[in-house]
């Protein structure tokens, strides 16, 4: 019999187990047999290496990559699933001359159109290879096919899924689904996830890769399909030696220089792939510590193997910081956590004979720089090289306007010209100018930007530029190779022109003459750039690449389209833009429902839109519809611009497409940074201040709105103030800003001896406590008051009409009709009941309410205690809640709705007999109960899962009789025994505090009485 590995041996531990009737003598063997028939066809035989010793090589090298505490911790589940994915991961890589002839009926000529040769970097890619020749060629992309399928393909023949479009692959798929067809279905798919997982980016998805899924009901019998899918992928990335190159594509790993990678593998240079020793903080070596970091010993006399091992170790190090990443966030939310240690490859022992690779390097990457300002890594849009130069243009124009102490908009000039016929496009302002010095210095230095120069910022301290970062005419490279710019400046007798041909290549200045006729165009001061546009380079619309970005350039800005009439570009304030949109766009509104609301708050200027309804008479926003931004419509001017040029998108201070109507433009030196790439701003702080002043702004015009209900339209304060919810219902939302922002507008009607008053949560602060009062009778006086012009109380009414029963409070009263969701969310989340009166004969609780105490708080919500629970316990408990759900007789009800558990003592009137009551909708189990405390005692001793899973069975108002309480036995055994091994649950516990109860779990609902005829409408 063949020797297994360790790892195997303890992998044949698991099938011993009921869940596993597997043979993993035959499977290897098998595997072998297969894998023999790898490079017979002359795919992948040339250089590479994929045979079973692979599988040996990996299996060995888990003694090293997996840390002995994780060995010690890991399940034979979790052994078992990670030899099986050694052995199948690579199985997609078998290609027979069959499965080669039959390329025509794979989706192999698609992949080649849409992936391979896709973009630039394609083509260039394609050129390259076709050097081998037709035949080799054609082999070589057909690899790539495979490479990039290979592990979809061997998901497909795991799970019995085969489709010919990933190759003809006949005899393979046949011989997989001989070998699984008694593997349980669950582990089948779980294995083919694994091995899929390898070629993938998803690791964070841990719905998909379960750190606890058990296949049987020992504990032995569950598995980490996550650290089972990372410790494949790290095992499969660093198997680089022998003659042994990687299965991920090789255009993935370099797009434009493949052969690179053939040729680092043909070296067979690669000598060893081990652990760096760990140093300690004196930085000295000690073998205790656990390394994180994995080296790699080679030697090349080729430059083109050694590019090419570097391409793949960067590749393989971003993937490793990937996983070590996922498997941390995954660690807070499992007992049993399984630990991976490393972080990033070392590849400083990576040599060329003859080569210093260093400065050759260095050289390089200067050269990059410039590819990265004017390719696809940091500009992925054309149009963006528009937008620089525009930019450009605008702080010339403002900084002159400002040096002369003029009005912008007034003597501001930037003209715009597309000759879609040449393809030219001419940018004309009468800005600054350069000078000789700003030419050498800023315009063609790298990242070196005039505005941001220390001296500039002496002389101009109020100015407050757009551009930052000194590569604004780079971008001009991204689209064309012939850039001429003509410039004359204020302080020089002479203007400048300068030619430039290649972002890498010199630049000429020529002087130009100040009656020559770049000079009359420009006049005595500007600039005049001409970008001659390549044939291959992107067309964009230009009108519409201008509208996009230039939204308040502060000054004129034209565009001349092929000789057309000239259109103006952009708006004067931000208001002016919401109106100009709105008198053209189908919103459904009359022009005078309609009004532009702008608003200015520490540095940003925001317009939002509302209309009228003259059913409600108010006031409401006019929200960021989707219907707004359908194909063929005018996009709708919605976004955040920091000194006029947008930056983003979506309504100020929501996600996406939501929110509101409406458009900011922050402006000053405190105005927020953007990104290099100006697509959003730089700081998430410039993006939450931003939030918080325009929740200020929008709750001010709630404010607004609010007290011209009373002034204008005649409505009592009661009434406006219930408006709240329809009015600042578009604003609702659960960032920590925007909740703030809510906690100081008053959305709550109080009654005190001073009379009724509109307060906000912070005011509620200021009581020391206040009360809420719940019955029909109340909600009726509470209704009728709300029309009421006299200024009178609730509790005025109530002495009046001689209401019976008890006396409303005499402490300040809460009397809305009802709380919405933000006021009931504020409301909970900083207050809690501490006693609470209830009447039978009145059918009313009254709740007394006071500062929630962070250190003792009176009460639990269920939903906190969930969280508590790692997500495996969670997903567990929802399973068997469903099931009971599913079985529970008509005896038991609907089971328990209770939110909130009582955790200390508090003042109860009127509520003996009851084991629970409603008040402001929430469910509360009250204190003094033996089945109170009883769940007290289970959170107090973090019987989390006992608390849940008998909370879950407790029926609503259900009399205990003895077959009541045996099917609570009965449902709660069934979570129990799906919870082996994990937690434990007090069943007999639970029993014995129901038996004090007294036969009858009651709740105290005020609205229980309410009960109505049903009547035709």
């Amino acid at each position: 019999m063949e020797k297994l590995k360790n790892a195997e041996e303890r992998a044949l531990a698991a099938t011993e187990l009921e869940a596993f009737p597997i043979q993993l003598y035959e499977i290897r063997r098998t595997v072998k047999s297969i894998l023999d028939l790898f490079g017979r066809s002359n795919i992948f035989a040339e250089y590479t290496v994929h045979d079973f010793s692979h599988v040996e090589k990996m299996l060995d090298d888990l003694e090293w990559i997996i840390p002995a505490e994780s060995k010690s911790r890991m399940t034979p589940a979790d052994w078992l699933l990670i030899v099986l994915s050694i052995y199948f991961h690579d199985l997609g890589l078998i290609v027979t001359e069959d499965e080669f002839s039959n390329r025509d009926k794979a989706a192999f000529q698609e992949f080649c159109n849409n992936v391979l040769f896709a973009s630039t970097d394609g083509k260039d890619y394609q050129i390259k290879v076709e050097t081998l020749g037709q035949d080799k060629a054609e082999r070589f992309f057909y690899q790539e096919f495979v490479r990039y399928n290979h592990a979809k393909r061997v998901r497909a023949w795991i799970e019995g899924t085969p489709s010919d479009a990933l190759g003809y692959a006949k005899a393979q798929r046949e011989e997989l689904a001989r070998l699984f067809a008694h593997i349980d279905p669950d582990f089948r798919r779980d294995l083919a996830i694994v091995c899929e997982s390898h070629n993938l980016d998803d690791l964070d998805d841990l719905g998909k890769y379960k750190i606890f899924k058990p296949y049987g009901q020992r504990s032995e019998e569950s598995a980490n399909i996550l650290y089972a899918a990372v410790i494949l992928r790290t095992t499969d990335l660093l198997q680089i030696t022998r003659q042994r190159a990687p299965s991920v594509m090789f255009r993935m790993i370099n797009a434009t220089d493949p052969i690179s990678q053939v040729e680092w593998a043909k070296q067979n240079a690669v000598k060893a792939v081990i652990p760096k020793p760990a140093s300690d903080k004196s930085g000295q070596v000690n073998s205790s510590i656990q390394s994180d970091t994995i080296s790699v010993y080679a030697k090349y006399d080729n430059e083109n193997g050694f590019f090419g091992l570097t391409s793949y170790l960067a590749y393989a190090d971003k993937q490793l910081k990937y996983a070590f990443g996922c498997v941390q966030k995954s660690k807070a939310q499992t007992a049993n956590w399984l630990d991976f240690p490393w972080k990033g490859i070392d590849d400083s022992q990576v040599e060329a004979v003859g080569f210093i690779p260093r400065p050759f390097e260095f050289q390089i990457d200067q050269a990059k720089i410039l590819d990265l300002l004017t390719g696809h890594t940091l500009y992925n849009d054309s149009s963006v090289a528009i937008r620089e130069l525009v930019q450009n243009s605008i702080d010339a124009v403002r900084l002159q306007c400002d040096l002369q102490k003029v009005d912008s908009f007034s003597h501001g000039r930037i003209s715009i010209h597309w000759n879609s016929a040449e393809l030219t496009l001419t940018i004309t302002d009468n800005g600054t100018g350069m000078t000789q010095d700003i030419i050498e210095r800023h315009l063609l230095s790298v990242g070196s930007s005039r505005y941001q120069d220390a001296k500039f910022k002496e002389q101009n301290p109020t100015f407050s530029p757009i551009s930052r970062f000194g590569i604004g005419v780079l971008s001009a490279f991204m689209v064309a190779d012939n850039v001429q710019i003509a410039t004359f400046h204020d302080e020089q007798t002479e203007g400048r022109q300068i030619s430039l041909r290649s972002v890498h290549g010199k630049y000429l200045i020529r002087l130009l003459d100040r009656h020559c006729s770049e000079a009359r165009e420009i006049g005595r001061h500007g600039t005049k750039i001409v970008l001659k546009m390549r044939a291959s380079a992107k067309r964009v619309n230009v009108m519409d690449t201008l509208q996009r970005w230039i939204v308040f350039p502060r000054c004129h800005v034209q565009l001349t389209i092929d000789g057309s009439p000239p259109q103006l570009v952009g708006y004067r304030s931000p208001r002016s833009a919401l109106e100009k949109y709105l008198s053209t766009a189908q919103h459904g509104f009359k022009p005078e429902q309609i009004e532009v609301h702008e608003k200015r708050i520490r540095g940003i200027t925001l317009a939002f839109a509302t209309f009228y309804s003259s059913h409600f008479r108010d006031r409401n926003f006019l929200q960021n519809n989707e219907s707004y931004h359908q194909r063929g419509k005018p996009t709708p001017p919605v976004g955040v611009c920091v000194e006029g040029i947008r930056v983003e998108f979506q309504s100020p201070g929501f996600p996406g497409r939501t929110g509101l109507l409406a458009i900011a433009d922050c402006h000053g030196n405190d105005a927020p940074k953007t990104n290099v790439a100006r697509s959003a701003l730089e700081s998430e702080a410039d993006q939450s201040n931003i939030a918080s002043a325009a929740f200020e702004l929008y709750l001010d015009q709630v404010r607004n709105e609010v007290k011209r209900l009373q002034e204008e339209e005649g409505f009592t304060l009661a009434y406006s103030i219930e408006q709240f919810p329809f009015i600042a219902g578009p604003l609702y939302s659960h960032t920590d800003k925007v909740t703030e922002a809510f906690r100081h507008f008053p959305m709550y009607m109080l009654e005190d001896n001073n009379g009724r008053s509109a307060a906000s949560v912070s005011d509620l602060h200021d009581l020391g406590g206040f009360w809420t009062v719940e019955s029909a009778s109340m909600a009726s006086l509470i209704q009728l008051l709300k029309d009421t012009t006299k200024t009178v109380t609730c509790k005025q009414v109530a002495e009046f009409a001689q209401f019976k029963g008890a006396e409303l409070p005499n402490e300040p009263l809460i009397t809305n009709s009802y709380l919405s969701v933000m006021p009931k969310r504020l409301l909970e989340g900083e207050f809690e009941i501490c006693e609470l009166r209830a009447s039978i004969a009145d059918r009313r609780i009254d709740a007394k309410w006071s500062p929630i105490n962070g250190d003792a708080p009176r009460w639990i919500n269920i939903a906190d205690i969930e969280q508590k629970l790692s997500i495996e316990l969670r997903e567990q408990l929802h399973l068997a809640k469903r099931r009971n759900e599913e079985r529970r007789q008509y005896v038991l009800g609907r089971g328990s709705s209770i939110s909130r558990i009582a955790l200390a003592e508090l003042p109860l009137h009127g509520l003996e007999g009851y084991f629970s009551a409603r008040a402001m909708g929430t469910h509360l189990m009250l204190p003094g109960t033996p089945l109170a405390d009883y769940f007290r005692s289970l959170y107090a001793s973090g019987a989390l899962v006992s608390l849940l899973s008998c909370l879950d069975v407790l029926g609503q108002n259900a009399r205990l009789t003895d077959a009541v309480i045996a099917q609570f036995e009965y449902h709660l055994n069934e979570t129990a025994s799906r919870l082996a091994g994990t937690a434990k649950i007090d069943i007999a516990g639970f029993t014995e505090a129901l038996l004090k109860m007294e036969n009858r779990l009651a709740t105290f609902n005020p609205w229980s009485w309410d009960r109505r005829e049903e009547v035709e409408r």
